[in-house]
């Protein structure tokens, strides 16, 4: 699961419409792929996680070159490895008519860590190549986060650490969206239980659309919609194009591979708190103790703020839900780098921080 994830090999270019990259693994690229359909083609390279190869024409010999991108044939046992030996090959248009002439071929050639600093710093400027698959205002918010963290970095020189402030610092910029509908919840389980008196009146007396109808006039006579509990799922969904852009950043930035903290070797693998003896599918050989810890902040999260229904009870299918949305962050974020797991992890802890410091006031 985390090798499909996070182990890659692919063909990567740059042309008129931007950075694309392609894993050739499938049935359309089972040939290959070569400059003829990259068509106006600025650079190509190959790139992996962390590394890239990137080839970059400085002269027009070689912007007139042939390329070729393969994958070996692999017996359909070892089908999926086949993309790890991708090769990139050239050639050379040389002319026949000029057979004593010298042909000389220039290229800028970029091979190692993909990170920003030695990205931008190349000629052409490869920038473009980090968060390439992102929407472009997607791609601007994690180059943003990326910066605060790069900054944040630079001042108390742990990554480890660093992580946890940029958790506190995107939990403080969410505070008031959070508060706001903390508040909106108490005030809404308030109304709640004035009512549930009268709801239950009429669910006994009335059926069907009729019962509907009497129970969105008691609702709006309160000024308050049925809806008006699920307000807390606001910030969930605030946080999901952040999460999205800390998944790309945490899982891709280079300097995190020899980055260590506490009992974690490298935020750029899975913390592997100890090794299990045996190795186990999806959860490997060790034993992470981060997913472990951040799904169950997560079911203390949502235990301690649950949403109420418009019947007003707290219902078992919701409390199911709740427990298989926690296995399920299990599952997903085992084999995670270990440095989104403790951004999450920490995210959760100042959740519960804040929703019991919000019911204390």
């Amino acid at each position: 699961m985390g090798q499909s994830i996070y182990s890659f090999t692919e063909l990567v270019y740059q042309n008129s419409n931007g950075v694309e990259a392609l894993r050739l693994n499938n049935e359309a690229l089972s040939k290959g792929y070569s400059s003829h359909d990259a068509k106006q083609w600025n650079w190509v390279g190959l790139q992996s996680r962390y590394l890239a190869l990137i080839m970059s024409p400085a002269n027009d010999l070689a912007r007139n070159t042939v390329w070729q991108a393969d994958t070996p044939q692999e017996p359909p046992e070892e089908k999926a490895s086949a993309p790890f030996n991708t090769s990139l090959s050239f050639t050379l248009p040389i002319a026949d008519n000029d057979r004593t002439g010298l042909q000389v071929y220039q290229w800028n050639v970029f091979g190692g860590g993909k990170s920003y600093q030695a990205l931008t710093a190349q000629t052409p400027n490869l920038g473009e190549l980090l968060f390439s698959g992102l929407w472009n205002w997607l791609r601007e918010l994690t180059l943003a986060i990326m910066h605060v963290l790069y900054f944040i970095q630079q001042l108390v020189g742990s990554w480890g650490v660093s992580i946890i402030l940029l958790a506190m610092l995107v939990r403080l910029a969410l505070h008031p969206i959070a508060k706001n509908s903390i508040l909106a919840q108490k005030k809404f389980e308030s109304i709640q239980a004035k009512i549930q008196p009268e709801l239950l009146e009429i669910r006994k007396n009335y059926k069907g659309g009729e019962q509907s109808e009497r129970i969105l006039q008691l609702y709006e006579s309160h000024k308050v919609s049925p809806l008006a509990g699920l307000k807390p799922l606001l910030i969930v969904l605030i946080q999901v194009p952040v999460f999205v852009s800390l998944f790309h950043l945490l899982g891709q930035t280079f300097e995190l591979r020899d980055a260590s903290f506490l009992w974690i070797k490298t935020l750029a693998e899975p913390d592997q708190l100890f090794e299990l003896g045996v190795d186990l599918p999806l959860f490997g050989a060790y034993f992470n103790l981060l997913p472990v810890l951040m799904s169950l902040t997560t079911l203390l999260s949502t235990r301690l703020n649950p949403i109420s229904l418009p019947d007003g009870k707290s219902s078992l299918r919701h409390r199911l839900t709740t427990v298989v949305m926690g296995l399920s962050f299990f599952l997903l974020f085992y084999s995670f780098p270990s440095g989104m797991v403790l951004y999450w992890t920490v995210a959760n802890v100042l959740q519960v921080v804040h929703q019991k410091l919000s019911k204390a006031g």
